[in-house]
């Protein structure tokens, strides 16, 4: 059986060679690493609230697994 591949190997390059620059707060992603406390605050907020957790706990989200899946340097 042969399984189909959604890769798309252009792409895959293209991120591998920002892969290196991704966490320099300075560099290029700078306005990405600058959003981030915002995106945080929002995503604990609406969780919490829509979880009934209450936000004044140290770690009103432990015990939850959180996917965010965001756009990333992309």
């Amino acid at each position: 059986m042969q399984t189909k591949s959604s890769i798309n190997s252009e792409e895959l390059l293209k991120f591998e060679a920002l892969a290196s620059e991704w966490w320099d707060q300075e560099g290029k992603f700078k306005p990405l690493h600058m959003l981030n406390p915002c995106r945080l605050s929002f995503i604990t907020e609406h969780l919490s609230l829509s979880l009934s957790r209450n936000l004044s706990e140290k770690t009103p989200l432990k015990g939850l697994k959180v996917l965010d899946i965001g756009c990333g340097g992309g």
